[in-house]
């Protein structure tokens, strides 16, 4: 069976509140390729409460499948888990399997956004044309870290800590496959 060459995550900013000052949940799907290049496929930016980000992550997840759905780990976030866990469990669709992880900062949200640096400055990501909220990520990143809203790019920046490079994924695959086969001639 050959393995897919590349890999789909969602990555999930939630904010908790619907006011017109506060932040906006950001969730963005991202396709990361046999070279580590990102591919943004969607992105979903509104100030929305608790059922609504479910709604929009499991939107997210029915239109792409990702290999998971990663959530920024604080007390909110956390609380925002164990509700789509619970809505998991009433659905009738394929978000029954959706995997769900927190995922736990290890840097201040400079430095985690500043980490995307790189990947722009090799010309390693590529954006939706399609999508209308791509407007909205490329102002945010022009304009980081004096934006007034950094939602996207800071959903977007958590796929650094996170991507399993796929070319290493088959590597390991293609050495365990040669490692089967050699213990199979030998007896």
């Amino acid at each position: 069976m050959l393995k897919k060459s590349h890999r789909i995550y969602t990555l999930v900013d939630p904010a908790i509140s619907k006011k017109s000052t506060a932040d906006y949940t950001a969730i963005v799907t991202v396709l990361v390729d046999e070279f580590n290049r990102l591919f943004v496929l969607q992105i979903t930016r509104a100030r929305m409460d608790p059922l609504e980000t479910c709604k929009a992550i499991f939107a997210h997840y029915e239109r792409w499948h990702p290999h998971y759905v990663a959530i920024e780990a604080i007390s909110y976030q956390q609380a925002l888990k164990f509700f789509i866990m619970e809505e998991q469990k009433k659905a009738d669709s394929t978000v029954k399997t959706m995997t769900v992880i927190e995922k736990k900062h290890t840097t201040d949200k400079i430095a985690k956004i500043r980490g995307l640096m790189p990947k722009y400055g090799i010309l390693n990501v590529f954006h939706n044309s399609d999508d209308p909220n791509t407007t909205t990520l490329e102002g945010e990143l022009l304009r980081f870290p004096k934006s007034v809203h950094d939602d996207l790019c800071d959903a977007l920046s958590n796929i650094i800590d996170i991507i399993v490079p796929v070319n290493k994924t088959i590597d390991r695959a293609v050495k365990q496959y040669n490692k089967e086969r050699r213990a199979s001639v030998m007896y």
